[in-house]
């Protein structure tokens, strides 16, 4: 539902996207209401999602889009340094130096809205590193973004609880333990060898207020 309180500017920040049909009346008691009926279409805002940076193996054919998390998935890869290998949005690494190597994701807006667009960043080696065992503690809360954790390692990697895959390295689903540990893994066994490193954090109350109490 959309708040028509106000005629002259109206708020369609939480509505849903659709078609909206509004009916302006004007008039008084002494001429006939005049009426104009105005259609609104809320469309979606296009999402690049963040810039990124990431590490993959010489010798890589990877997906660029698959690196983005979160995001339209229509968009187009632009590479304005012309860098080889890239069909679409597939990039061949295959005889490429070592180096950083950047593009850009594009979702093209639709009119109002302006088109959006993300950094893709990507670190090209001959291997990559997992980093060393980390243990840590982390307060007593609702996420925890485990890329945080990462001191040498390549980015790009992927974060397993249980040996299940962890989604946009953010976990959430904390159990009545005060201990979580965690898997590191980098490489795809081809190009790369597979890389891991554990990372385990324990997890530290958050400390209580207490309120001091009058004595009778």
């Amino acid at each position: 539902n959309l708040d028509i309180s106000n005629p002259s500017s109206l708020d369609i920040t939480n509505a849903p996207i659709g078609r909206y049909e509004l009916y302006y009346i004007t008039g008084n008691s002494n001429c006939v209401p005049d009426t104009a009926l105005v259609t609104l279409f809320v469309i979606s805002k296009p999402n690049a999602g963040n810039d990124i940076n990431t590490s993959v193996c010489i010798g890589s054919q990877i997906d660029l889009i698959t690196h983005l998390s979160g995001v339209d998935k229509t968009g187009r890869v632009l590479n304005a340094n012309m860098h080889s290998g890239l069909s679409g949005s597939l990039w061949n690494t295959n005889g490429l130096d070592e180096g950083t190597y950047r593009f850009e994701y594009v979702v093209d807006g639709v009119f109002p809205c302006a088109s959006a667009k993300a950094n893709v960043n990507i670190e090209l080696k001959p291997s990559l590193n997992a980093g060393p065992d980390i243990m840590e503690t982390f307060c007593d809360t609702k996420t925890i973004r485990l890329s945080d954790y990462l001191n040498t390692a390549d980015k790009g990697g992927t974060f397993y609880y249980l040996g299940q895959p962890v989604s946009d390295d953010i976990f959430a689903t904390f159990d009545n333990v005060d201990t979580y540990i965690f898997t590191y893994e980098v490489g795809d066994g081809i190009t790369c060898p597979v890389m891991t490193s554990t990372i385990t954090l324990s997890k530290v109350n958050k400390p209580e207020r207490l309120m001091p109490k009058c004595s009778p």
